[in-house]
């Protein structure tokens, strides 16, 4: 097959130049082009697996033949035309340049010619990128300023359709779907409905729109299913997908229609309660009793706080035991006027901990300890 591979970088670039050239090749060599890959607005900088050229080089045969109008259109780095040309000789595969009059075949010759070609294409970009910087850089010594101009666009992809907006709002239809049908992010449509002055329903508590009205009266036909299903042991997140309906809307229907929340695993965690408990005391850490009891370890951190379960963790607890076990040690170092982050630095242990410890010990500190040990010398 022959293909005819066109490139322009800029939107505002014409590819039918580089069409037209292509074409009179072939017609001179008696031959017809039987499809067009075009590159349209694309660097030669980019790699060909992230252009069209790649999709055109993974389905290329024996014998296939690509017409470009020059070598530079493969691509503008030495190493990737020579990585392309090295490609197209090792399948036996093509390719004729129009403005370089180049054949490349698998021959030395051809090797030398690419090289050249596709350095000389190199440099050139180089230099084009440095009178861009010289030039740019010349603006700023005049005090022209770059880029765009300051303060906010007068004019957005949503102006003009203020009126299709509130329609959407009236309909139900969130801000994120209002972004995706005129193709701008959902916090775009938000501050444009803010400076617009727009009506937004969901926000001013109006009567609720058909859409979500028609998904409430979806989800009161199946009153029965839902509460069979979270008494079941059914969570939102998998009603939500089952019910095709969202979060906040299965959420208000269950807390208007008095739907208990999952009475099957409370059922269950107030059976494992003295289990928990007894963990918890042992000092384990709510991953750990999770896995335990097979519940989420922030469903179990909740049940320990509601039914007032110490909620100590396990590295507090064993720091406490520590430090228990040396009390006499930290009531003579105390009575020697040591600091707090001594006394932990011996055993490893922060100050902080040393001086809730103490507090909680009534172990006396600095100067009434050091009194109190005078007074036992005297006596």
């Amino acid at each position: 097959m022959t293909y005819g591979y066109l490139r322009v970088s800029t939107d505002q670039q014409d590819e039918n130049n580089q069409r037209m050239g292509v074409d009179e090749k072939a017609s001179r060599m008696g031959l017809k082009i039987d499809e067009y890959i075009i590159d349209h607005g694309v660097s030669g900088t980019k790699e060909p697996e992230k252009r069209e050229l790649g999709a055109l080089m993974k389905k290329l045969k024996n014998n296939d033949l690509i017409i470009a109008s020059e070598l530079s259109r493969l691509g503008r780095s030495m190493y990737m035309v020579m990585r392309i040309l090295e490609f197209c000789m090792k399948n036996g595969i093509k390719v004729i340049t129009v403005k370089d009059n180049y054949e490349l075949v698998d021959n030395i010759q051809s090797k030398v010619l690419a090289f050249a070609f596709s350095l000389a294409a190199e440099i050139e970009r180089d230099m084009i990128s440095r009178r861009t910087k010289e030039a740019l850089a010349r603006c700023k010594l005049n005090g022209i300023k770059l880029g765009r101009k300051p303060g906010k666009a007068t004019k957005v992809k949503l102006t003009g359709h203020e009126e299709e907006i509130h329609e959407m709002l009236k309909q139900g239809l969130s801000k994120k779907e209002i972004g995706e049908r005129f193709g701008v992010h959902r916090q775009t449509v938000r501050i444009f409905i803010k400076e617009k002055n727009i009506p937004d329903i969901s926000r001013t508590g109006e009567s609720e729109s058909p859409l979500k009205r028609e998904r409430l009266l979806k989800l009161d036909g199946q009153y029965e299913k839902i509460k069979k299903l979270r008494e079941e042991g059914y969570t939102i997140k998998e009603l939500t997908h089952l019910l095709d309906v969202s979060h906040t809307c299965l959420e208000k229907f269950l807390s208007e229609n008095n739907i208990s929340k999952n009475k099957k695993r409370t059922i269950e965690l107030n059976s494992k309660y003295e289990m928990i408990k007894e963990l918890r005391n042992e000092g384990q850490t709510f991953l750990e009793i999770s896995k335990k009891t097979g519940f989420h370890k922030e469903v179990v951190r909740r049940f320990c706080i509601r039914n007032k379960i110490s909620v100590t963790g396990h590295k507090k607890l064993r720091r406490k035991s520590k430090l228990k076990e040396q009390i006499e040690t930290i009531k003579t170092l105390r009575r020697e006027r040591k600091p707090y982050k001594e006394i932990g630095k011996l055993f490893g242990v922060t100050g902080e901990a040393v001086r809730f410890f103490c507090k909680d010990n009534d172990i006396e500190k600095g100067k009434r300890a050091y009194a109190s040990l005078n007074t036992e010398a005297v006596q």
